[in-house]
């Protein structure tokens, strides 16, 4: 995560362990796969429970594009 986007290093390590979370929750689905998270906009605004949804559904269509 740059610190361009999230300039506070607390909002970068809890955006990091909410994917990390989500990641693990998924892992046997995404098996054979390298993934690379990068930040377009500030996730300090949102919720962990908001980010952890948005990342479940990416990851979901992730999925989908696979099959």
């Amino acid at each position: 995560m740059a610190g361009k986007i999230e300039r506070l290093a607390v909002n970068r390590n809890r955006v990091k362990r909410v994917l990390r979370e989500v990641f693990r929750a998924h892992q046997e689905d995404m098996a054979g796969l390298d993934l690379v998270m990068r930040l377009r906009c500030r996730a300090s605004d949102r919720s962990s429970v908001q980010l952890a949804e948005e990342a479940r559904r990416l990851m979901i269509q992730l999925q989908q594009c696979r099959e």
